[in-house]
């Protein structure tokens, strides 16, 4: 009777530890908001973190800190961070990941690697690259403006995506490292701020080519992606046509064999913004007349920037010569060693047109 009486007395405390093996007091860790990665001087990297200071009472907001090591590899470089920190390094609500020019350049697709494979970092963090700056200068502005910089230029990305269509929101897990293409959003320094300035293209892991915003909206446009935003159009004349985008749909599908032709189908609803001059919408004609040119300016822009992107060998940065091996493989075997007989057949339909001066956001 004596043994069973110890037997469960042990047992109970062994229960007891368990529950509290792993603890950590919140005064012993450090929150890490996002990450920034440079090539670095007397090393192969840079690598910098953006650390969420707790407020120092209920009035007050956090702070960040941002810690910056150097090292041959970015394992490297966060292992000398969390001695400079003297507190365990925190991932669970880091957003961003930032990487400089000069990394894009040289590659990316091992950094990302790193990233997914240790179950210590979410697989959703944004990526994105920075141009003309070190990465490290858009966490610092956190620093010196007493916010943290990497949920305000996470959001930026995100409404981008969401309010304007010009920014692709790729995320860790998004980006291939098998040759695919990859689009990331790219941010510029102009006046001591960042904004983002358009999109680069990456092919197996290396930045190849970059895109201004209209660019990418087209990309976005064609291949699918598009949710509702803002676009300028141009007539013939130079003249601004500012238009809004609501409710895209985009078809596509094989039309012809030779040449080879994808036909895409935009499907919209668009309203302008103000009536640009030479525009008429007193009468159902004129009306008519003003939607069938809307569209064929927009159906103009597309196949435009769908032939630039050709010419350019920006690879399958529209997502139709994927489009083609998943939905005639045995045509698509055909089409490799004759790119040059591939083309695409653009044409936008708008489902509801008018005029209004209410933006989408608003």
């Amino acid at each position: 009777m004596k043994r069973i009486v110890l037997l469960v007395f042990f047992i109970l405390i062994l229960v007891s530890f368990s529950g509290c093996y792993d603890y950590r007091e919140i005064n012993d860790t450090a929150m890490v908001a996002g990450i920034s990665i440079d090539a670095g001087k007397d090393a192969a990297y840079e690598v910098s973190v953006e650390v969420i200071q707790p407020a120092d009472s209920e009035t007050s907001t956090p702070k960040a800190k941002v810690l910056k090591e150097s090292g041959n590899s970015v394992e490297d470089c966060l292992k000398r961070l969390v001695n400079a920190a003297t507190k365990e390094l925190q991932f669970s609500h880091c957003k961003l990941i930032l990487f400089s020019e000069a990394v894009a350049i040289q590659g990316i697709s091992d950094l990302v690697d790193y990233f997914l494979r240790d179950p210590e970092y979410r697989s959703d963090l944004f990526l994105a690259v920075v141009s003309g700056a070190q990465a490290s200068e858009m966490l610092s502005t956190g620093e010196k403006e007493s916010r943290i910089s990497s949920y305000d230029y996470a959001a930026v990305i995100e409404n981008s995506y969401t309010e304007t269509g010009s920014v692709v929101p790729t995320r860790l897990y998004q980006f291939p490292m098998d040759g695919e293409l990859s689009i990331l959003p790219v941010f510029k320094k102009n006046n001591d701020q960042f904004s983002v300035s358009g999109s680069e293209g990456f092919r197996h892991g290396k930045k190849y080519a970059e895109f201004d915003l209209k660019f990418t909206q087209s990309v976005l446009l064609v291949s699918g992606e598009y949710k509702q935003g803002e676009l300028l159009l141009f007539t013939d004349d130079g003249v601004e046509v500012p238009c809004q985008i609501k409710g895209v749909k985009t078809k596509k599908k094989i039309v012809g064999e030779d040449p080879l032709t994808v036909s895409v189908t935009v499907d919209c609803d668009i309203l302008l913004t103000t009536l640009p001059v030479g525009f008429d919408i007193s009468t159902e004609e004129s009306m008519n007349e003003t939607e069938s040119e809307i569209a064929r300016l927009l159906t103009k822009k597309l196949q435009e920037d769908w032939k630039t992107a050709y010419e350019e060998n920006y690879s399958d940065i529209f997502g139709l010569e994927i489009y083609v091996y998943r939905h005639a493989p045995k045509k698509y075997e055909n089409l490799n060693g004759k790119k040059a007989d591939f083309k695409v057949q653009c044409d936008v339909e708008l489902a509801n047109f008018g005029i209004s001066n209410e933006r989408i956001y608003e």
